[in-house]
Order: structure tokens, then C-alpha cells, then sequence
């Protein structure tokens, strides 16, 4: 997916609960941001599975989802996503 975003006082990436972040020195304007994610399914499917529900198993708590974000300088432009590949791509919506 890419939006606009525009920039004030810098740019801050975090993960959603509890982790670390990292902020980005970036001159104030508008970007485009470009966000994409792999291994959703495989993810859901394991909050989906009731014996993954396991919280001393190591492998339920390693991450499976990956994310990259790219941040341009460009005018303005309507969200478009890109490529939608996983069935629950719409949950972030």
C-alpha cells in the first residue's frame, strides 16, 4: 500500500505493542509512504490455532510477520494499494 504523509518534526517507526522504535530525521513536507508485509496468512493462521496458544513455547512467540516501509519526498497523491496477496490483508484496514 502507499499513502501521503505529511511530515512534521520527524518520522518515529515503532512495532504495535511494546516494542522498540526508531525515529527518523526527516526535513519537514510530503511523503509517500510505502508499506509492505510479509507472512500475514501464516500468522493469523497461528493466532487462529487453538493450540498455538502456547505462551512457554518459543516458537509461538517468535514473530512471523515482516514488514518494510519506504518514505519519499513526492506531492500528494490518493492511497493505493499495490498488491494485495494475503486474505487478511484487510484487517489493517
Amino acid at each position: 500500500m502507499e499513502v501521503a504523509v505529511e511530515v512534521r518534526g520527524g518520522v518515529t517507526i515503532s512495532e504495535i505493542v511494546n516494542g522498540p522504535e526508531e525515529d527518523l530525521a526527516c526535513p519537514d513536507g510530503t511523503y509517500r509512504m510505502r508499506l509492505a508485509a510479509l507472512e500475514r496468512t501464516e500468522s493469523a493462521a497461528r493466532d487462529e490455532d487453538p493450540d498455538s496458544d502456547d505462551e512457554d513455547d518459543a516458537e509461538d512467540e517468535e514473530p512471523l510477520e515482516h514488514y518494510l516501509v519506504e518514505l519519499w519526498p513526492a506531492a500528494p497523491e490518493a492511497a493505493q494499494v499495490l498488491r494485495e496477496e494475503s486474505r487478511y490483508a484487510h484487517l489493517a484496514d
